[in-house]
């Protein structure tokens, strides 16, 4: 855990000082924007890959310390050194970026003071030029032949000017409204020149932008100053025209190699530049960027036109409206700074090597005599103890190996002495337990492993089929023989009572070669022991005669139950089915006796009387009632007989039953009847199916006779759940939908008698067919419109084509 932790402290450091100091030394070394951008990239592919080698280091280092080092043991020597080395070397390599980044960042300012001064100094040396040539257009402005304006009288002093002021290479005048006075002829006839308008509107001199001039063939600038009447107004201008090189040599300052200075025009154009005095003149800045940067006049970093990246500076030429931009190459810049990173990061770097290297030989003089040590304590745990640690490598090691070697003396003794008092206790508890039935033991337990049982009596031969020095040294045996559905159930109990060291008691599976599954009854009182492990002292006896005596005692119970269950549910639904049926008689056959007690009664009477034709019509009415009376009593024993008679199950083909039913019925000659698609065969009772269909098809013909084309179909088709599902429509009488749950109620009709005759007994005897083969059945219909009849049969019950 320290190890972990130092190890955690030391990347945290690491990952500080790469936060702080990289992005400042990639400045450094990469200027322009896209080599920073790939020095971002890897820079974040190395710390990722570095995070990736720190974590697999102490992934190794975890594991290592799981395998080879003891519970409880700190960190490795080595790594310890190693920690206190990147403890110590981290701050000076942080101390070091640090004192490299304020030389950095020392020489970036003086630059920038420098490109300062030198766009300063430059705009200064632009602006007395330009004064001086402000006031010499101001002289001439006041000579009388120029404020005269006359075109045929110029003044000579124009043309002479050129050849006596080297800097000028044309001077014009021009009248209040643009037009030349005096000046190159070719220029006559031109619209009013750019600076006119802002002459009128201001009243003072202008410098003009950098132009090229079409009649010379070169770039050139202007400075214009008013020529005044005597009342004050601008009448006209002088203008002095001046090639754009006559600036170069204000621009030629002491500059580091790469270093230029620029003149900008107030349309951003080069008015002239040092190096390169022709090359860039009449370009013009259209970044909007850069040009923010230079208007602003402050600092920044950019590429020039030639492609080289360069610090630079600005500052405005008076009032003109132009600037001067000075520049530095960063390369310059940065170059000191660099060596000075590189030399730096070579001496530190070979001072983490040389404390590597010093590192290694004191682990190895340290861990040599550990490991010596360490061998010879593994050996002696093995039982042998020959081997001697030798007494060299520091003093605090040769006094430990002094008193490892002392104690190798010692030790065989000792071991015997214990050997022959463990012998004599568990000679005595083996002489005690020999006649328990049980199994006694004594398991031990330091960690999560099996752990050993100190103590087996004989009885572990017959209950777990294994010998007592088979679990001396290792209990696995005795947990592989437990049934694998039952282990994990057993090892968590076996840690809540070593945790809490509760008693424990449970029952469970063992496997055994020769006796195969038994059921045995485990209980224990655990003990904690010395050296932080759990002893548990108790017994194991084969329970599995009582579990089977149990086992059978429950299932005669649940047994028991389940059939008291089903008895009853059958003898309510029997009771409910009696009830329903005895209200169906009395109310059935109440009306027919009705009838005839009263016919008979009139009957009686006619005869008193004499009438014999009233008395044989009654007669007749008694007859037709007693009928009526038989066909119910008939009904009713249907109905008995369909809940009473075994179903006896067979193959049915129903096409071919259909078919034969379909003979069998009288139906009228226009009637046709359709099969809409092969029907199966089914596992059902025949008799009882064939007057489901029978009945079926019967009233289908019967409730569609009177139409002109009675129709009759069956079909059938696969429902939910794979049920099939068969039904018998017609185009017949139809009726309400309102009273279909009447329909398969003994005795309900929902026509009357002098419409359809019916006994009402038909469908509610289907119904209880189809109810016994496990189906259902419901009608559809609207009055007038037909009905179709569907019932269901179980998925089971559906045979393969045969």
């Amino acid at each position: 855990m320290t190890g972990a932790w130092l190890l955690a402290a030391g990347y945290l450091l690491f990952g500080l000082a790469w936060i702080v100091f990289s992005d400042s030394l990639g400045a450094v070394f990469f200027s322009s924007a896209q080599a920073l951008t790939r020095f971002q990239t890897w820079k974040g592919a190395g710390f990722v890959a570095f995070s990736a080698v720190v974590v697999l280091l102490a992934a190794g280092s975890a594991r290592r310390a799981r395998t080879e080092q003891p519970a409880g043991a700190g960190s490795p020597v080595v790594v310890l050194l190693s920690m206190l080395v990147l403890a110590t070397g981290l701050p000076m390599i942080a101390l070091l970026g640090w004192h490299i980044l304020r030389e950095a960042q020392t020489l970036l300012d003086g630059s920038q003071r420098m490109v300062a001064e030198v766009a300063d100094n430059t705009s200064s040396d632009i602006a007395t030029f330009l004064d001086t040539q402000v006031r010499t257009a101001g002289a001439m402005a006041q000579r009388p032949a120029v404020r005269r304006l006359d075109a045929a009288a110029c003044d000579p002093l124009l043309l002479d000017a050129p050849g006596i002021l080297d800097s000028l290479q044309e001077v014009s005048t021009f009248d209040a409204d643009g037009r030349l006075v005096c000046g190159r002829r070719e220029r006559a006839g031109q619209p009013p020149p750019a600076w006119h308008a802002q002459l009128r509107a201001s009243g003072l001199p202008v410098v003009g932008p950098v132009g090229k001039d079409p009649f010379a063939g070169m770039w050139t600038f202007t400075v214009v100053h008013p020529i005044l009447d005597d009342r004050g107004a601008v009448a006209g201008a002088v203008e002095l025209l001046m090639p754009a090189t006559v600036l170069v040599n204000l621009l030629e300052t002491p500059m580091p190699d790469q270093g230029a200075v620029s003149l900008l025009d107030q349309a951003n154009t080069v008015v002239s530049r040092w190096p390169g005095p022709r090359e860039y003149v009449g370009r013009r800045l259209t970044d909007g960027t850069r040009v923010r940067q230079v208007r602003e006049l402050r600092n920044f970093t950019a590429s020039g036109p030639d492609g080289v990246v360069r610090l630079y500076g600005s500052h405005a030429v008076g009032a003109t409206g132009w600037v001067v931009v000075a520049g530095v190459p960063t390369d310059s810049l940065y170059q000191p700074a660099r060596q000075g990173l590189l030399r730096s990061l070579a001496a530190g770097l070979a001072i983490v090597a040389l404390c590597s290297w010093l590192v290694m030989r004191l682990a190895r003089t340290i861990t040599g005599p550990m490991r010596a040590l360490r061998r010879t304590a593994e050996a002696a745990a093995l039982g042998d103890f020959s081997l001697r640690a030798p007494e060299a490598g520091p003093a605090e090691l040769v006094a430990v190996a002094g008193g490892v070697n002392h104690m190798l003396e010692r030790l065989p003794e000792l071991q015997r002495e214990i050997r022959e008092g463990a012998e004599r206790t568990r000679e005595l508890v083996e002489k005690l337990s020999r006649h328990v039935p049980s199994m006694s033991f004594i398991h031990e337990r330091r960690g999560d492993g099996p752990g050993r049982m100190l103590f087996t009596s004989e009885a572990v031969r017959t209950i777990l089929e294994l010998e007592p020095d088979d679990l001396r040294r290792d209990a696995g045996p005795a947990f592989e023989r437990i049934h694998p559905l039952d282990l994990q159930r057993v090892q968590d109990a076996i840690k809540r009572s070593g945790a809490a060291l509760s008693f424990l008691a449970m029952e469970y599976r063992v496997v055994l070669p020769r006796q195969g599954v038994r059921h045995v009854f485990l209980q224990a009182q655990p003990e904690r022991v010395d050296g932080g492990g759990v002893a548990w002292y108790g017994s194991v006896t084969d329970v599995t005669e009582l579990h089977a005596s149990q086992q059978a005692l429950r299932l005669m119970n649940e047994t028991l139950e389940h059939r008291i269950a089903e008895r009853t549910a059958a003898l309510a639904s029997a009771n409910d089915a009696l009830e329903s049926f005895s209200y169906s008689v009395a109310h059935d056959l109440r009306a027919p006796l009705h009838s005839i007690e009263g016919f008979a009664q009139a009957m009686a009477h006619a005869l008193r009387k004499g009438d014999t034709v009233r008395a044989t019509a009654f007669s007749e009415r008694v007859v037709a009632n007693a009928a009526r009376m038989n066909v119910l009593i008939d009904g009713f024993l249907a109905l008995a007989r369909a809940g009473r008679v075994a179903l006896v199950d067979s193959p049915v083909d129903l096409q071919r039953l259909v078919a034969e039913v379909v003979a069998e019925l009288g139906r009228p000659p226009k009637t046709q009847l359709r099969i809409l698609a092969p029907l199966p065969r089914v596992l059902a009772d025949q008799a009882t199916l064939r007057q489901v269909w029978h009945n079926l098809l019967a009233n289908a013909v019967k409730y569609s006779a009177r139409r002109e084309h009675p129709v009759v179909e069956v079909a059938w088709h696969a429902g939910e759940g794979g049920e099939a599902v068969f039904t018998v429509s017609d185009n017949g009488a139809g009726f309400d939908p309102e009273y279909a749950h009447k329909l398969f109620s003994p005795f309900s009709r929902l026509h009357k008698a002098e419409e359809f005759e019916g006994s009402g007994v038909g469908l509610a005897l289907v119904r209880r067919i189809v109810e016994r083969h496990g189906g259902r059945i419901w009608a559809q219909s609207q009055p007038d419109a037909g009905a179709t009849f569907s019932f269901t049969l179980p998925r089971e019950r559906l045979l393969p084509p045969g």
